[in-house]
């Protein structure tokens, strides 16, 4: 290093000129006066490079402006001074007692308005920063007031972010309490933003040695409580946290209200590089579907491990969903959080359907789900099911096809669920030949109401659907000529009139037949479909044919 010093004057004035050098991109250029007891330096500095991964240091390069006023007597310094750069502003004015190594109400206020990285790639934008120091120089009390318009760690942004305390020196260590504040939190996709808006965070931080420590941080939103521990050692650039919170009645757009537990872990090396892991569960507390409640046989708990890397990606492993009438065995995936992009695989089993998966691709908020049951039976030996679910602006398109004992089955049907009521939009449905269609819609006790018109394979004919009570009812009217449906098993009708009144009950006592006259003889069936009782056509022997006078006959 070369220094140069020159100036001229007498104790009570002197006025001089300091120049520094070290190395290539290191030097200080200040003119120095003094004036009875009164010291002043002013000037240019080159920090040059700090070495590390200091923030500090990055926020004063490449040169910053200094200038500092000392008004001294009796070993006691009034100081103002303040420190400008290009990317921050520090102001200082207080009192330093030299003969008893104290601050006496020392201010200091710093300000970066535009966007810096700071250590540990941690950004911000629109900061400020109030400190009040007092006590002994070594440990003093500072009071601090700090806000940013916007603070980022790799995906997560706080806005809106306030925070205020006293740290105290206690013995070895220093005590900071927290108490912050931020408007709303980005980072997560989340369908319901509430749970990111009005981010509190209170409790107390240690310090000592170049490491921070927390026993218990509380952290509260609108929707969110939680409680985290953690320890950094800023000496080694490691950090290690454990979460644990829950969200109360957390909406899933068209699906239900979940109340969802987390314990988790985060450790980082400080560097933009972490990784978050632990477990999840959910409980619904709500379904928005009666068919997706019946279908479940109640409420769900899904129970899954989850990890989270520095590049923005969520892992789902061991995935569990337990119900009453279906449990999903095992199941995995991942989220990405940028793009929203999500991939998950899952099997299980349905009391009801037998062997059940699912695959999910797209966005968490325009999903594509690939459903499949095995046999789910259905009274027509409906078995091989493949569903292809789609998000849309009005609800779900569904694209399906499947086997029956009694031929192939596929269909289009468009899931209306942003109107008041439920409605299905049956595009297309093709039953051995038998193609349907029309527009079918939810009523308040829960029943469908609308028409579904059939032709195809000899059949041709119309269902009008309503409610009775809280039942379903359909009134069937359609006439067969030469008809057939060729499966495992084949119906064959050569003429037939139906004229049929079916309900659909929930109990297991079958009603009675309304109306059903045939070509010259009155035939009344009963069964049970899909484990609902029913009036109307059901369960019966297949493989009928018109010969003489006999409308059917069972071979």
């Amino acid at each position: 290093m070369k220094l140069r010093l020159d100036g001229k004057g007498s104790w009570s004035k002197w006025d001089g000129k300091l120049n520094a050098e070290a190395g290539k991109d290191r030097s200080a250029d200040l003119m120095l006066s003094a004036r009875d007891g009164k010291f002043a330096a002013a000037g240019d500095i080159l920090p040059g490079k700090f070495e590390g991964d200091n923030g500090f240091g990055a926020l004063l390069a490449p040169k910053f402006k200094f200038e500092l006023v000392a008004d001294f007597e009796k070993r006691v310094a009034r100081i103002t001074g303040n420190l400008i750069s290009d990317k921050i502003r520090l102001d200082a004015a207080g009192t330093v007692d030299l003969a008893d190594s104290l601050f006496q109400k020392m201010a200091v206020n710093v300000r970066i308005p535009r966007k810096v990285t700071l250590s540990g790639g941690i950004a911000t934008q629109g900061a400020n920063g109030k400190f009040l120091l007092d006590g002994p120089i070594a440990a003093p009390q500072i009071d601090y007031s700090v806000t940013a318009d916007q603070l980022q760690w790799g995906e997560f942004a706080f806005f809106g972010l306030s925070a205020t305390g006293m740290a105290r020196s206690e013995k070895d260590f220093v005590r900071i309490p927290v108490s912050a504040r931020a408007r709303r939190m980005t980072g997560f996709e989340v369908t319901d933003k509430r749970i990111l808006e009005n981010i509190r965070l209170d409790g107390d931080l240690a310090y000592s040695n170049g490491r921070l420590l927390s026993e218990r941080l509380n952290l509260r939103s609108n929707r969110v409580s939680a409680v985290l521990k953690g320890a950094a050692d800023f000496s080694k650039g490691q950090l290690a946290a454990s979460i644990k919170g829950k969200i109360d009645r957390y909406r899933i757009e068209s699906v239900g209200l979940f109340d969802i537990d987390a314990d988790l872990g985060l450790k980082s090396r400080m560097r933009n590089d972490y990784a978050l892991s632990g477990t999840v569960r959910a409980r619904s507390t709500q379904l928005f579907s009666d068919g997706v409640r019946d279908f479940l046989g109640g409420q769900m708990l899904v129970r899954a491990g989850i990890g989270l890397s520095e590049n923005g990606m969520v892992q789902i492993t061991s995935a569990q969903m337990t119900a009453p009438k279906l449990r999903l065995n095992k199941g995995s995936g991942t989220y990405v959080m940028a793009s929203g992009i999500v991939r998950f695989v899952g099997s299980g089993y349905s009391t009801e359907y037998g062997p059940v998966g699912i695959a999910v691709s797209g966005t968490l908020t325009e999903p594509v789900a690939k459903v499949t049951a095995q046999r789910p039976g259905m009274g027509i030996g409906l078995a091989d099911v493949s569903a292809m679910v789609k998000r849309t602006a009005q609800g779900f398109s569904v694209l399906f096809t499947a086997t029956t004992d009694f031929g192939p089955l596929d269909g289009d049907v468009d899931i209306l669920s942003n109107t008041e009521n439920l409605v299905l939009d049956v595009k297309r449905a093709d039953f051995s030949g038998i193609r349907f269609g029309g527009r079918l819609q939810q009523l308040p006790a829960g029943p469908f109401a609308g028409q579904l018109i059939g032709s195809g394979s000899g059949f041709d004919g119309v269902a009008e659907l309503s409610a009775q009570g809280r039942y379903q009812r359909a009134v069937i009217k359609a006439t067969a000529a030469n008809a057939a449906l060729q499966g495992q098993k084949t119906l064959r009708i050569g003429r037939g009139i139906v004229d049929a009144d079916i309900v659909f009950s929930n109990s297991r006592r079958c009603a009675q037949m309304c109306n059903w006259p045939m070509q010259r003889s009155t035939r009344c069936l009963s069964g049970q479909l899909a484990g609902k009782s029913i009036t109307g056509m059901a369960k019966a022997t297949h493989n009928f044919w018109q010969r003489a006078a006999a409308p059917f006959r069972s071979v």
